[in-house]
């Protein structure tokens, strides 16, 4: 699998000078932690359903602060079931 591009969402800092800035795309790194927020957008499901695949344990997750970060990513959580479904289909 070849690097993803991340973009931020559009963000708008305020640089020294007072002038906006844009955030630019993060090219080549791979995000290794999502926000259940963050998930829930990229897999199109809403907040609370992501909540009840976490507590259900459905979805690695991890507490830091007061922040819960999902472990894996949308796309490897679809071929994961992709591939359980592939193998109940035998």
């Amino acid at each position: 699998m070849g690097p993803r591009v991340l973009t931020s969402t559009s963000a708008v800092a305020v640089g020294a000078a007072g002038k906006k800035r844009t955030a630019q795309p993060l090219v080549g790194i791979e995000r290794s932690a999502w926000t259940v927020k963050r998930w829930s957008q990229e897999m199109d499901l809403s907040i609370p359903t992501v909540w009840v695949m976490v507590k259900e344990g459905r979805l690695p997750s991890v507490k830091i602060g007061g922040r819960r970060l999902i472990r894996i990513s949308p796309r490897d959580y679809m071929d994961a079931c992709a591939a359980t479904a592939a193998s109940a289909a035998e």
